[in-house]
Protein backbone atom coordinates (compact mmCIF):
# COMPACT_ATOMS: atom_id res chain seq x y z
CA UNK A 1 0.00 0.00 0.00
CA UNK A 2 1.65 3.11 -1.49
CA UNK A 3 0.18 6.83 0.07
CA UNK A 4 1.16 9.86 -1.30
CA UNK A 5 2.91 12.65 0.66
CA UNK A 6 -0.44 14.76 1.59
CA UNK A 7 -2.38 11.25 2.62
CA UNK A 8 0.64 10.80 4.69
CA UNK A 9 0.89 13.61 6.33
CA UNK A 10 -3.37 13.65 6.92
CA UNK A 11 -3.15 10.36 8.42
CA UNK A 12 -0.06 10.85 10.89
CA UNK A 13 -1.65 14.26 12.07
CA UNK A 14 -4.96 12.55 12.74
CA UNK A 15 -3.67 9.63 14.66
CA UNK A 16 -1.32 12.53 16.53
CA UNK A 17 -4.17 14.58 17.20
CA UNK A 18 -6.36 11.62 18.62
CA UNK A 19 -3.77 10.40 20.81
CA UNK A 20 -3.15 13.69 22.08
CA UNK A 21 -7.35 13.88 22.74
CA UNK A 22 -7.37 10.20 24.39
CA UNK A 23 -6.89 10.85 27.88
CA UNK A 24 -9.90 13.16 27.92
CA UNK A 25 -12.33 11.11 26.36
CA UNK A 26 -11.83 8.43 29.09
CA UNK A 27 -12.01 11.57 31.69
CA UNK A 28 -15.66 12.09 30.53
CA UNK A 29 -16.53 8.34 30.05
CA UNK A 30 -15.62 7.85 33.74
CA UNK A 31 -17.84 10.56 34.97
CA UNK A 32 -20.94 9.45 33.35
CA UNK A 33 -20.55 5.85 34.75
CA UNK A 34 -21.70 6.90 37.97
CA UNK A 35 -24.92 8.67 36.71
CA UNK A 36 -28.58 7.02 37.17
CA UNK A 37 -30.79 6.81 34.38
CA UNK A 38 -33.90 8.17 34.95
CA UNK A 39 -35.79 7.20 31.85
CA UNK A 40 -35.26 4.24 29.81
CA UNK A 41 -37.30 2.82 26.92
CA UNK A 42 -37.63 0.16 24.27
CA UNK A 43 -37.61 0.61 20.64
CA UNK A 44 -40.57 -1.70 19.48
CA UNK A 45 -38.68 -2.92 16.05
CA UNK A 46 -36.92 -5.24 19.28
CA UNK A 47 -40.16 -7.33 19.72
CA UNK A 48 -41.42 -6.74 16.10
CA UNK A 49 -42.37 -10.56 15.66
CA UNK A 50 -44.35 -10.95 18.84
CA UNK A 51 -46.01 -7.68 18.33
CA UNK A 52 -47.41 -8.77 15.36
CA UNK A 53 -49.13 -11.76 17.28
CA UNK A 54 -50.38 -10.25 20.65
CA UNK A 55 -49.50 -6.72 20.47
CA UNK A 56 -51.44 -5.47 23.57
CA UNK A 57 -50.18 -8.77 25.87
CA UNK A 58 -46.88 -7.57 24.28
CA UNK A 59 -47.30 -3.78 25.32
CA UNK A 60 -48.62 -4.83 28.39
CA UNK A 61 -45.77 -6.93 29.17
CA UNK A 62 -43.13 -4.84 28.85
CA UNK A 63 -44.72 -2.04 30.89
CA UNK A 64 -44.35 -5.10 33.53
CA UNK A 65 -40.42 -5.07 32.62
CA UNK A 66 -40.61 -1.57 33.33
CA UNK A 67 -40.58 -0.13 29.92
CA UNK A 68 -42.62 3.35 30.22
CA UNK A 69 -41.46 4.69 26.86
CA UNK A 70 -42.14 3.31 23.74
CA UNK A 71 -40.65 4.41 20.09
CA UNK A 72 -42.34 3.14 17.14
CA UNK A 73 -40.93 1.81 14.22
Amino acid sequence: MSYKRREFIKLGSNLAASLALAPLAGKFLNENENAKLDKFGIQLLTVKNALGKVPQGVLKQLSVYGYKQIESF
